[in-house]
């Protein structure tokens, strides 16, 4: 019988193995160690990247040994069983190649810290380092077109909701290598990612139950800090509710309150009420469980994410509501809604995309204006005293179409994409978008609105705004999550995301977590909410009419 069937036939009883409540007792740095090598083998060895080896049923046959290392001694063994199992260091006719890309962001720690392996285990696994052989489309990880990685093809997902431990330790192991290796903004990440390996080992061992493993990834995919990061499965889905209230809550002066409601279902609320329980929990309370679940770069994006999940239900019937209004503290019921009763009951928005406005300013609202609209409206705009781009939303994808009407000044964004023949190591390219034929400028002032729900393709658009001369940035800092996403498939069903481009300025000052600084900042009040005012739009047209 082969190897790879051994390998096989092994890797299949443990997933089968119940899932007992009597964990392995790990020792984590040592156990840390075993995932970085096998993560690094994956990557990086001629055998495994080119697909001869599922590498996966390798770490679940080692997974018992690997668990139980207490020392140098036994690490060295299971790594060298590794490294058995893969070939061999001399066997495949590694060749040495350009070690392209400007930038690592991966630490070789079997080098720098002689506590773990060998000198000339170390030494191995270095020379592969040193003179790798690596495909640009290798079995674990491609390219997509924008040049972010492509990890679908990582195809073993173990779909049972709670896994066995081992394949818990494997979904750690994947995920916490794909960003070590992937990630093009995993060094503003906060924490070093090392820490976070050895902080979520026996958080992922020790899941009591499915509900225990999926905070647990969810958690641990929330840790890179990336508003992008956005981790659920089906059973998540159903912890948290597939019902909505009828009202957006947002955080307004530190304090959760409506910011916009369904009149028809949720009668009693007004915008700028004080939310301060939903179905007898304090509201205080679930935002701090809430708040290292969700994805976020930044506080204004956690904070918007937060809101959320407070805004979702598994209860079909009302729920109470307890709020603070200006007439004092008050209650009321609320119907959750499905996806389809809010689809079906959207309130009519009569407001135009692109308008002129007191003083000839003109407004065009990001989120709704079309592709096949974006001329007209750039047309009848072109002699206004100045256009305020609101990006408080998610463009359709309308940028180029209205900078052949701007002087936009190249280049205004730089890449940052992995070398995926080199793991670890990053380019960044300046980026001037498609030529596109110009017609005629517009010459009057450039405003740009943004707040925390300027996230992604909408940042990108601020970007190219902000190119123009003396274009203004009026609002809230934006969710700081710009680039491409990268999904990732991981056992339980479980898919997460994360930004798999680096965007910066040309002059290397980053977006990712930063996102886009208002020139000049105005946030939201209770007071404005009440009064129906929107006070950035306000702010605005102050700038705009100077």
């Amino acid at each position: 019988m082969s190897r790879l069937t051994v390998v096989m036939l092994v890797a299949v009883l443990i997933g089968l193995l119940g899932c007992s409540h009597t964990f392995t007792t790990v020792s984590t740095p040592y156990f840390a160690e075993y995932c970085k090598v096998w993560g690094f083998l994956k990557y990086y060895h001629p055998t495994v990247t080119h697909g001869k080896l599922d590498w996966d049923a390798v770490f679940l046959m080692e997974y018992p040994k690997a668990a139980r290392c207490t020392n140098s001694d036994e690490l060295v063994e299971v790594v060298g069983d590794l490294l058995q199992a893969a070939g061999g260091v001399r066997s495949y006719g590694y060749r040495p190649m350009s070690m392209g890309g400007e930038l690592s962001l991966v630490r070789r720690s079997w080098k720098t810290d002689a506590r773990y392996l060998t000198a000339p285990l170390a030494e191995s696994l270095d020379s592969i380092w040193s003179n790798l052989n690596v495909p640009a489309a290798q079995a674990y990880v491609g390219e997509y077109p924008a040049q972010n990685p492509d990890v679908s093809m990582d195809t073993s997902h173990y779909s049972d909701a709670y896994p066995s431990e081992a394949v818990r330790a494997l979904a750690l192991a994947r995920y916490w290598n794909i960003i070590e290796y992937f990630a093009p903004d995993k060094d503003v990440i906060g924490e070093p990612w090392d820490s976070v390996l050895v902080r979520f080992i026996p958080k992922v061992i020790e899941a009591k139950n499915r509900e225990d493993y999926t905070l647990t990834m969810m958690e641990l995919c929330s840790s890179i800090h990336d508003s992008h990061s956005y981790t659920h499965s089906s059973f998540s889905d159903s912890l948290f509710g597939y019902y909505t209230l009828p009202f957006r809550p947002a955080v307004v002066d530190g304090r959760v309150v409506v910011a916009r409601r369904r009149k028809m279902f949720a009668p009693a609320l007004s915008p700028g009420d004080e939310i301060i329980s939903i179905a007898g929990v304090n509201v205080d309370s679930l935002r701090a469980r809430y708040a290292g679940l969700v994805p976020s770069s930044n506080p204004a994006s956690r904070d918007r994410n937060v809101c959320r999940m407070l805004n979702r239900t598994p209860r079909r019937d009302s729920v109470a509501v307890v709020y603070r209004s200006a007439s004092g503290v008050q209650s009321c019921n609320v119907k959750p809604l499905t996806n389809y009763e809010l689809e079906a009951n959207r309130e009519t928005d009569t407001a135009k995309h692109w308008k002129i406005m007191a003083g000839n300013i003109g407004y065009v609202h990001m989120g709704k204006l079309t592709k096949a609209e974006a001329d007209r409206a750039m047309t009848e705009l072109i002699n206004t005293k100045a256009i305020v781009f609101d990006v408080r939303n998610y463009p359709q994808g309308t940028m180029y179409e209205i900078g052949k009407y701007l002087d936009v000044k190249t280049p205004w964004v730089a890449f940052r994409h992995p070398t995926l023949t080199y793991p670890g190591h990053f380019e960044t390219e300046d980026y001037n978008g498609p030529m596109l034929e110009k017609k005629k400028l517009f010459r009057g002032k450039v405003v740009i609105l943004t707040n925390e729900e300027t996230q992604s393709h909408a940042e990108f658009t601020c970007m190219m705004l902000q190119a123009v001369p003396g274009a203004t940035v009026i609002g809230s800092q934006t969710a700081g999550a710009d680039g491409n996403v990268t999904e990732v498939k991981l056992p339980g069903g479980i898919t997460t995301m994360f930004s798999g481009l680096g965007v910066f300025y040309p002059n290397g000052k980053p977006t990712q977590r930063v996102g886009i600084v208002p020139d000049i900042e105005v946030h939201p009040t209770i007071a404005g909410l009440r009064a129906g005012r929107d006070e950035v739009l306000e702010k605005a047209m102050e700038i705009a009419r100077k």
